[in-house]
């Protein structure tokens, strides 16, 4: 399958994966169940990006305040402050240049709690992941992971990404990150017929979360902030 192929899917994260069957799963996401070819993950990696929360770690604080400024809705009170300087009218200007300034403020704060928030969440994320490529189990930085990855997970494991499972046993998987509940929850393959919410999905396996017991192979399903850890601050 080429990369436009992909695209072009119509797959969303938020798709009700539990609800499947293993084998439609695996299909949907034009994987298998030994795993992507290490070209397709590429050709996925490149497409999807990268399997993190915080999209805009490496952008400078600097840049992230200024980029407030560049939105239609800050165009307009910029243009009367400088209308009101050349109309000599320096206190209007003044008074709207503060205010621009303020509520860019307000934003830029709230932008850098949820940025905090997202940080805190990436240490949740494991470094690293055992997948299968090209029929083989290798292990791989699990920020490379992509949608259609055939992960395998033992106990002590922190789960990389969101995965609908096609082998667990005896699956133990501890989901506080995302429930705030330290007990331990029971994880199976079966199709669930009914819409259910997320902590009742135990056919499913979401990242952030431990595995306390157990063995499992899942295939991935959403990576980065299209997870459910990564939604909850958007």
């Amino acid at each position: 399958m080429t990369q436009q192929n992909f695209a072009s899917s119509g797959l969303k994260p938020a798709f009700a994966w539990y609800r499947f069957d293993a084998a439609c799963v695996v299909k949907r996401l034009h994987s298998s169940e030994t795993g992507l070819s290490a070209e397709e993950a590429r050709l996925r990696l490149t497409e999807l990006g990268r399997n993190q929360l915080c999209s805009d770690k490496d952008k400078s604080t600097v840049r992230r305040f200024f980029s407030h400024f560049n939105n239609v809705l800050i165009y307009g009170p910029l243009a009367a402050a400088g209308l009101g300087v050349i109309l000599g009218h320096g206190f209007v200007a003044a008074v709207i240049s503060g205010v621009v300034i303020f509520n860019v403020g307000k934003r830029f704060t709230e932008e850098n709690k949820a940025q905090e928030a997202l940080q805190d969440k990436e240490k949740l994320l494991p470094p690293q992941a055992r997948v299968m490529r090209n029929g083989q189990v290798q292990t791989i930085d699990a920020h490379e992971l992509v949608e259609g990855d055939i992960v395998v997970l033992q106990a002590g494991d922190g789960v990389p990404a969101d995965m609908r499972l096609l082998e667990a046993d005896s699956l133990l998987v501890n989901q506080a990150a995302l429930t705030g509940s330290a007990m331990a929850v029971s994880k199976q393959t079966a199709t669930i017929a009914t819409e259910v919410t997320m902590g009742h999905r135990d056919n499913l396996v979401f990242c952030g979360t431990t595995v306390s017991a157990g063995r499992a192979t899942g295939i991935v399903i959403a990576t980065g902030s299209e997870t459910e850890l990564g939604r909850m601050n958007q």
